[in-house]
C-alpha cells in the first residue's frame, strides 16, 4: 500500500474510532460510577499540582483500593482543560481508546500486511468490548493500550536489533506496571514469544544468533529497571497497598459455597466469554451477552484455525498472538466476578488481530474461487456488519438498558449536585458517607469553603453563622438528635446513603441556632457523632 493510502487508511479509522469514543459522551454511560469519580479525585488532584505520587495510596482499611497512577496522570491535562467532569474523565479514556486502535492498526499492518492493520483497526474500533472500555473513567483502559504498545515495541527492536529500539521497549515494558495489575501477564506473554523464537532457531545456530543481542538486551533491561524503579520500592516498602487490589479480586481469597470447582467453572466461564457468555456487570458489557458480535466472533474462530494451520506464519507471530489472547484471560479466570470484561482486556488487540486474520484469508480464498474484486466485497460486508451490530450493541440495546443509570450511580450523582447547589446559599454540614464520598471530591473540592465534615459540636450553634444551616444525615441517633434540637427545622429531601442506610437532608434557619449547647446536650451530640465515626471505620 502506498503511504499516502496507508495514512489515509489510517486517518479513516481513527475518524471511525473517535466518532464511536465521542459521540454522545455527556449522557451515555449515564452518572458516575464511584470507582470513575475516584479516578478522578486523584487525577485532578495531579491537575492542580497538589501531589505527584508513584503510587496512589489509600488509607486504612482501604488499602485494598490504592492504585497505580499513569491514567490519573494523562487524564490531569484533560481535567485541567475542560474542567472537573464526568465528560472530561471519560473523554481521556476515549482518548486513550482510541490511541489504542491506531497502534492495533499499526501492529497488525507490520505483522501481517496493510490488510489485515485495516481490519484489526476497524474491528477494534467498533467492537463493544473496547467501545465501552473507552467510554468508561477508569485506568483499566491503559492495559489494552500497553499491550499492543509494548508488541508493537517488541516488533520493531526484533527489526532494528538497535540500542535505541531496546531502550524504548525496556521503557514502555516497565511504564505499563504503572497502569492496571492485568497487565502483569505481559512479560510471561513477551517471554514466551522470546521462547519460540529460540526454538524455533536451528540448535547450531541459536549461540551465534543470540549473541548480537547481548547489547540490546542489556540496554532493554537497564532501561526498564530504570523506570520501574520507583514503582519497585514502594512494592518493597508497602506491600499491603501495591498487592492490595490483586488480593481483594483473588478468588481464592474468597470463601465460596463450592469449593475448589470454583477455577473449573471460572475456566468455563472465560471459554465462552467472547461467543457464548461474557461479562454480567452492566457496566462493562451488556449483561451476559458475548464480548464479540457474531462477525467478529466468526472471524475470530477463522483467525485461530489459521494461526494453527499455517506454519508459514512463522513460530513468533503464532506463539506470540496466541500467548498474548490466553494470558490476559486470566486475571479474569482467578478474579471473583469472573468473566470479567475489565480483568481481560488486555486480551483485546490479539483478539482483534486474530479475527483480522480470519479475514484477511476468507478474503484471499474469494479471490481464488471467484474474481478479483471477491477480496474488497468480503472486507466490505463484513466490516460494515461489524459496524452495524456494535453501533446497535452499544448505542442502541446498552443505551436502553433498564437500570443503566443506577449501576452508574446516576442517583448519588444527582444527589451530590444537588447538596452542591445548596451550599450557594446555606453552610452544609454532611456526614463523612457523603462528606468524603468521590464524587464530591472530584466534582465539587474546589468549593470546598461551602462544604463542612458534621464531626462535632460546633454544626450545632450559630459561631457567627451568617446563612441558614443544611444538614445532610443518615445516623438514625443524629437524626433523632437534629429533630430534637431543632424542631422547626425543614425537611428538603431524602436520599439513601452509600451503605443502603435512609439519609434526610434538613434545613435549620439561622435564627434557631443556639450560641450555645446545654452540656447534656454537647455530650449527647459528640457521643452520637463517634459512633457514627467508629460504624463508618468499621
Amino acid at each position: 500500500m502506498r503511504p499516502t493510502a496507508a495514512v489515509a487508511a489510517l486517518a479513516a479509522i481513527v475518524a471511525l474510532a473517535g466518532s464511536f469514543r465521542l459521540y454522545g459522551l455527556e449522557h451515555l454511560p449515564p452518572g458516575l460510577f464511584g470507582d470513575e469519580a475516584a479516578e478522578g479525585v486523584h487525577a485532578a488532584a495531579i491537575a492542580a499540582g497538589e501531589r505527584f505520587p508513584v503510587f496512589i495510596e489509600e488509607p486504612a482499611p482501604w488499602q485494598w483500593s490504592s492504585r497505580e497512577p499513569l491514567y490519573h496522570y494523562l487524564a490531569a491535562p484533560v481535567i485541567r482543560v475542560a474542567g472537573r467532569s464526568a465528560v472530561s474523565l471519560r473523554a481521556a479514556s476515549a482518548l486513550i481508546g482510541i490511541a489504542t486502535v491506531l497502534v492495533v492498526a499499526v501492529l497488525g499492518a507490520r505483522l501481517f500486511g496493510a490488510g489485515v492493520g485495516i481490519a484489526a483497526g476497524v474491528l477494534l474500533a467498533v467492537g463493544h468490548w473496547h467501545v465501552t472500555l473507552s467510554r468508561l473513567g477508569l485506568r483499566a483502559v491503559l492495559v489494552p493500550f500497553f499491550v499492543a504498545l509494548v508488541a508493537l515495541a517488541f516488533t520493531h527492536l526484533l527489526r532494528r536489533r538497535s540500542l535505541t529500539a531496546a531502550v524504548g521497549f525496556g521503557a514502555l515494558l516497565a511504564l505499563g506496571f504503572y497502569t492496571y495489575p492485568s497487565y502483569w501477564t505481559v512479560p510471561p506473554a513477551l517471554a514466551l514469544t522470546a521462547a519460540a523464537a529460540w526454538f524455533a532457531t536451528a540448535p547450531a545456530q541459536r549461540l551465534a544468533s543470540a549473541a548480537p543481542w547481548k547489547a540490546p538486551a542489556v540496554a532493554a533491561l537497564a532501561a526498564a529497571l530504570l523506570v520501574a524503579a520507583p514503582l519497585l520500592g514502594y512494592a518493597v516498602l508497602k506491600p499491603a497497598y501495591f498487592f492490595g487490589r490483586a488480593a481483594s479480586t483473588d478468588a481464592f481469597a474468597v470463601e465460596r459455597p463450592d469449593g475448589p470447582p470454583f477455577l473449573r467453572d471460572n475456566l468455563q466461564r472465560v471459554a465462552f466469554m467472547l461467543h457464548l457468555r461474557g461479562d454480567r456487570n452492566p457496566r462493562h458489557n451488556l449483561p451476559g451477552r458475548p464480548m464479540l458480535d457474531p462477525v467478529s466472533g466468526v472471524l475470530f474462530l477463522v483467525g485461530l484455525a489459521v494461526l494453527v494451520r499455517e506454519r508459514e506464519l512463522g513460530a513468533v507471530r503464532r506463539v506470540g498472538l496466541l500467548a498474548f489472547w490466553l494470558l490476559p484471560l486470566l486475571p479474569s479466570m482467578v478474579t471473583d466476578s469472573a468473566p470479567h470484561g475489565l480483568r481481560a482486556s488486555g486480551a483485546i488487540p490479539a483478539v482483534a488481530l486474530i479475527a483480522a486474520l480470519g479475514l484477511d484469508r476468507l478474503a484471499a480464498a474469494a479471490a481464488r474461487r471467484w474474481a478479483r474484486l471477491a477480496p474488497a466485497v468480503v472486507f466490505t460486508a463484513a466490516l460494515g456488519a461489524a459496524t452495524v451490530l456494535g453501533y446497535r450493541a452499544y448505542f442502541v440495546d446498552y443505551a436502553a438498558l433498564p437500570g443503566l443509570s443506577g449501576a452508574f450511580s446516576g442517583e448519588a450523582l444527582r444527589f451530590v449536585e444537588y447538596a452542591d447547589s445548596l451550599a450557594a446559599d446555606h453552610d452544609v454540614y454532611a456526614e463523612d458517607d457523603i462528606y468524603d464520598s468521590p464524587h464530591r471530591r472530584f466534582l465539587f473540592s474546589d468549593r470546598a469553603a461551602a462544604w463542612r465534615r458534621l464531626d462535632g459540636v460546633q454544626a450545632f450553634v450559630a459561631g457567627g453563622a451568617a446563612r441558614d444551616r443544611v444538614f445532610i444525615v443518615s445516623d438514625r441517633a443524629v437524626l433523632g438528635l437534629l429533630r430534637e434540637l431543632f424542631p422547626n427545622a425543614a425537611e428538603l429531601a431524602r436520599y439513601t446513603a452509600p451503605g443502603g442506610a435512609k439519609g434526610i437532608v434538613h434545613r435549620v434557619s439561622r435564627a434557631d441556632l443556639p450560641v450555645a449547647l446545654e452540656p447534656s446536650q454537647a455530650r449527647r451530640v459528640g457521643d452520637a457523632l463517634r459512633a457514627t465515626g467508629r460504624r463508618e471505620a468499621e
